[in-house]
């Protein structure tokens, strides 16, 4: 993998301007935002009211749907899902399953690694972008 094309001064307003831009990317965007932002409040201790106190239980329900919506909308738009005739339910599926079973994941390697509040909102944000990555990949691969 070259590393040298992921340099800082790549990253600009104007780079994620042209993706928000783009009607159709946002909202795969929020709903990535809105699962690692969830994702972070199951590996903290206190959830995200350890960080943000005014946050309550509809906060958090909302952020779990807006996930479940983004990424099942980016599922529904991909060429090979759309030509199934149940596109809509494979799509919902293959959601709920990236989901929970990442958030599974979350949950189990909460406790195998250290009570630092920092270290694991690290943990839980790469854990995120590695599965977003991964998962992105996945679908682009089953093109082919």
């Amino acid at each position: 993998m070259d590393f040298n094309k992921f340099n800082l001064s790549s990253i600009e307003w104007k780079n994620f301007q042209s993706i928000y831009n783009n009607k159709n990317n946002r909202l795969p965007l929020i709903g990535s935002i809105c699962y690692c932002t969830y994702n972070l409040h199951m590996s903290l201790n206190g959830g995200l009211s350890s960080l943000i106190p005014s946050i309550g239980n509809r906060s958090l329900n909302l952020l779990l749907l807006t996930s479940h919506i983004g990424i099942g909308y980016y599922i529904n738009r991909q060429k090979h899902i759309q030509q199934c005739h149940d596109h809509i339910i494979i799509s919902i599926y293959g959601s709920l399953m990236f989901n929970l079973s990442s958030f599974l994941f979350t949950a189990i390697m909460k406790n195998f690694i250290p009570q630092s509040q920092l270290f694991r909102s690290i943990f839980a944000m790469f854990i995120a972008m590695m599965n977003i990555y991964m998962g992105r990949k996945i679908l682009k691969l089953s093109l082919e």
